[in-house]
């Protein structure tokens, strides 16, 4: 018969997946977006068409 005990433990991992969960969301996703956004901006060499960007302003 399972003691609270065992419950308790199930209840912490629950609670460490929710965290590793939003630590992941909240910290690493931004991060990496972040890391991603100015890698891609490096390449800004790239003439870009006006018509372009005053399409994307318009959005």
């Amino acid at each position: 018969m399972p003691t609270p005990v065992t419950y308790w433990h199930k209840f912490q991992g629950i609670h460490s997946v929710i965290a590793f969960l939003y630590v992941e969301i909240y910290w690493v996703s931004p991060l990496f977006l972040f890391a991603l956004g100015s890698s891609l901006s490096d390449v800004d060499d790239v003439p870009i068409p006006s018509s372009d960007r005053s399409s994307c302003g318009a959005g």
